[in-house]
This record gives C-alpha cells, sequence and structure tokens, in this order.
C-alpha cells in the first residue's frame, strides 16, 4: 500500500524544528518502518536499518494493517538477506556511503511519509488523562527518572510500536546520555 505523502512531507519540513536523530523511526511511504541511526547524513537521505515491513499475517500492527518484523535475529546471516532483499525488491533503500566506504541502507527523503520522534510519543502520554496501566507505569518511572537525575522530561522519550506490554523502550537524549549510580540515588547502574 503506498500513502499519499505530498501534503504530509510539506507539513514535516514545516513542524520538524530538529533533524533526525538516533532512534526516532521513519514510515516510508511503501508503509515500512525503518530505525534512525546516529545524527548525521547524506543529504537527501536517512540512515537507518528497517525494522518492521507490511504483511499480511503479521505480529504487530492495528486492524488490516500489520507488520513483520525485517530481521528475524540481528546476525549478520540476517542482514545480509535483508540487504539483499532490499537490493531486489527496493533498492531506492541502498546507499553506498562514500565516507564510511560501505553499502548500507538509507530512506530518501522523498520515500518518508512520516517521521516519529520518541520525545513527543512520551510528552503525549504526559497529556492523556485516561491512560492504562503500562502507561501509567511509565508516566511514574519517567517522573521518577527525571527527579532523581535532573534531567527535564523533554529530554527522555519512548516507543511503543506494538501492543505487548512489555514492548516499550525509553531513552533519554542530550549530550550525555549515562547517568551515575549518585545522580539515580541507587547502588546499581541503570542498564
Amino acid at each position: 500500500m503506498l500513502y499519499n505523502t505530498v501534503p504530509l512531507r510539506s507539513r514535516l519540513m514545516r513542524k520538524s524544528k530538529r533533524k533526525f536523530r538516533d532512534h526516532d523511526f521513519l514510515r516510508t511511504t511503501e508503509g515500512f518502518f525503518f530505525c534512525v541511526v546516529g545524527p548525521f547524513h547524506p543529504p537527501n537521505r536517512v540512515i537507518s536499518y528497517v525494522k518492521y515491513v507490511p504483511a499480511r499475517r503479521g505480529k504487530w500492527g492495528r486492524g488490516k494493517r500489520r507488520f513483520k518484523r525485517a530481521m528475524q535475529a540481528y546476525t549478520v546471516s540476517n542482514l545480509l538477506e535483508t540487504f539483499s532483499s532490499l537490493e531486489r525488491d527496493h533498492p531506492h533503500y541502498m546507499f553506498y556511503s562514500p565516507f564510511y566506504n560501505i553499502l548500507m541502507t538509507a530512506v530518501p527523503s522523498q520515500y518518508i511519509a512520516r517521521h516519529y520522534k520518541p520525545e513527543e510519543k512520551l510528552a503525549r502520554i504526559f497529556q492523556i488523562s485516561r491512560l492504562d496501566a503500562l502507561q501509567k507505569k511509565l508516566k511514574r518511572f519517567v517522573s521518577l527518572l527525571g527527579k532523581k537525575s535532573g534531567v527535564p522530561r523533554k529530554h527522555f522519550g519512548v516507543h511503543r510500536f506494538h501492543p505487548a506490554p512489555h514492548s516499550s523502550t525509553i531513552f533519554r537524549f542530550g549530550r550525555n546520555r549515562l547517568w551515575t549510580k549518585e545522580q539515580l540515588g541507587s547502588k546499581k547502574s541503570p542498564s
């Protein structure tokens, strides 16, 4: 399924105040989800790896829009298989980087239908009045982390692309993304 992206893309360019950053997600016009890698990208492309692809009987999604993981395991053989599939069926996602001297995946700007930012997802959860159990726990946990570490909430983000209750990932953005034991008031360092 292709998505009409012309109006959305122009809204994205106006609305987006920041560039693409590590762990952002992109939905492509073909319905693939790519995870952004790093803060530096070539002109008109975003370095990323394909995470989810449309699949009729996919494990994740809503209603008739179903997705499966592009790589079943994060191994070299699975990565090469994914590259081979993309080169064959969707070569526009493949990019040779002269800077890194390597073939990699990088979504061309014209194929980006939506740019998902973890900090915006978390901000929406903090604005919702009726939260599910996981959202309530997440809100309390991020509030506690912020309080204990002194890091403002705007520097946190969250991903939750499928409904499994154990599947949220929390991120801290900024220059120093590590906390000391003293900042968290714990004898264990966060993992």
